[in-house]
C-alpha cells in the first residue's frame, strides 16, 4: 500500500473513533461532518505540500471545528510548523497538538 493511502486511512480511522468517543455529537448534522471532511482533506493538502518537513507521518482528524493533530514529527520545530499550517485553515476553531517528536 502506498504512503499516501495508508495515511488517508489512519486518518478516516482516527475521525471515526473520534466520532464514536464523542457520541457524534455533530450539531449541525451532515453538513456539519462534511465541513469537518473537507477541512480535514485541506489540511492534509496544505501538511504535504510543506516542503521543509514530512507530513506524511502526521494524522489530522476535526470535529466541529476542532482539530487534532497526532503521529510523528522529527523535531519540535516541525511540530509547531503543522500547528500553525492548521490554523491558518478556513473552519478552524481550535488546534490539539498531540504529534510525538524524535528529538
Amino acid at each position: 500500500m502506498s504512503t499516501p493511502f495508508v495515511k488517508t486511512l489512519c486518518a478516516s480511522m482516527l475521525v471515526a473513533v473520534t466520532a464514536f468517543s464523542s457520541g457524534c455529537s455533530t450539531t449541525g448534522g451532515d453538513s456539519a461532518l462534511m465541513g469537518d471532511l473537507l477541512t480535514e482533506r485541506a489540511i492534509t493538502r496544505a501538511i504535504n505540500s510543506e516542503s521543509s518537513f514530512d507530513g506524511s507521518t502526521i494524522l489530522v482528524s476535526c470535529v466541529d471545528g476542532v482539530v487534532t493533530l497526532a503521529g510523528n514529527a522529527d523535531n519540535a520545530l516541525d511540530k509547531a510548523l503543522a500547528e500553525e499550517i492548521v490554523r491558518g485553515i478556513d473552519g478552524v476553531v481550535e488546534v490539539n497538538n498531540l504529534i510525538n517528536t524524535q528529538a
